[in-house]
């Protein structure tokens, strides 16, 4: 009976290390795509910042007839 509690303790074990190993690499994999969505971010925010002084800087300046 002992050996038999060992042998499924021992099983349990190594399906939990299985899926501590799977969600490792579920967590790895996000935090890639989450370095690279920010980066795509702060390059989206400069472009737009851009974009918002070019049309400030277009208004801010009269036509040339007045």
């Amino acid at each position: 009976m002992p050996d038999t509690r060992l042998t499924e303790l021992e099983i349990k074990f190594a399906n939990l290390e299985k899926t501590v190993e799977e969600l490792n690499e579920v967590v790895t994999s996000q935090s890639h795509t989450i370095d690279k969505l920010k980066l795509h971010n702060r390059q989206l925010q400069s472009r737009i910042h851009g974009l918002e002084q070019a049309i400030s800087n277009q208004t801010q300046t009269k036509p040339p007839h007045y």
